[in-house]
């Protein structure tokens, strides 16, 4: 994708001259980042939140922000309709930089799009780098087992994921048209931005990430049409040795329930 040139000029309010580049922005401290530095980037959409979405100049990717900024009062007018941040379109954004909430991020003031644009090549990460926190807000791909799938009500869907040996909750922006049946079990392959979960000290606890929707997951391989016929295993060797297991995939055990919680869960 051919992205505009931006010279850089000095911002009108400040004096400042503007960062131009997501490196830039993401390199700085929380403690600078927090100085509300006057920010112009042009990239492409990569995902679209409920009133944030992520921007690829090209090096790297940032969240840029309507709903704090608002809050704040650097964006004065209406949000701009979804499809005019639809995913791959190419848009020129004005704003201050935040510490946000773990990492860096974009308060937009102005913004307007230029057209359509390819999308990047998604990071495709080790999971010892996912867990890094260098990846947060970045573009990636990954490739999991899906555990379990939940349609918020009125939160957005959720897919919970194996990925690499790690629980991988995958929250999607756009309602999945699949069913449970269609998912829980399957291998997949996913695209998305990465979002740390954060501890109260800004520390990454966990991992997380977002995705517009089922244009950004592929079935690799679907799940049984009969999850009993998943291999049987005694409670006692749930992961014994076997020279063809596959890590995540649903397995049949049985025994005698001792107490439950109707909807819930129950004891085996």
């Amino acid at each position: 994708m051919a992205l505009l040139c931006v010279v850089p000029k000095l911002s009108a309010e400040t004096g400042v001259k503007p960062i131009t580049s997501v490196p830039s922005i993401r390199s700085l401290s929380r403690e600078e980042a927090a100085k509300a530095l006057p920010v112009k980037l042009t990239g492409v959409v990569t995902f679209l939140g409920w009133e944030d979405f992520a921007i690829h100049d090209g090096n790297a990717s940032i969240f840029a922000d309507f709903r704090f900024s608002k809050a704040r009062g650097f964006w004065k007018g209406p949000i701009p309709e979804s499809r005019e941040l639809a995913q791959g379109s190419v848009v020129e954004v004005e704003g201050v930089t935040d510490p946000g909430g773990f990492s860096p991020m974009v308060l937009v003031t102005k913004f307007r799009r230029i057209g359509d644009g390819a999308l990047p090549s998604p990071i495709r990460p080790s999971m010892d780098k996912l867990l890094s926190s260098s990846l947060n807000s970045q573009w990636v791909e990954v490739e999991g087992v899906v555990r379990k799938h939940s349609h918020g009500l009125p939160g957005p869907d959720c897919l919970t994921l194996v990925v690499g040996g790690h629980s991988c909750p995958v929250l999607l922006s756009n309602r999945s048209q699949r069913t449970p049946a269609q998912l829980v079990d399957a291998k997949v392959r996913v695209r998305g931005v990465v979002l740390d979960l954060a501890n109260l000290r800004s520390q990454v606890a966990g991992l997380k990430i977002h995705s517009n929707g089922d244009q950004d997951i592929e079935i690799l391989v679907p799940p049984s049409d009969d999850p009993f016929q998943a291999p049987k295993v005694a409670l006692n060797r749930l992961i014994p040795f076997d020279p063809n297991a596959e890590l995540g995939h649903r397995k049949v055990s049985s025994g005698v329930v001792t107490f439950a919680v109707p909807g819930r869960f129950f004891y085996l």
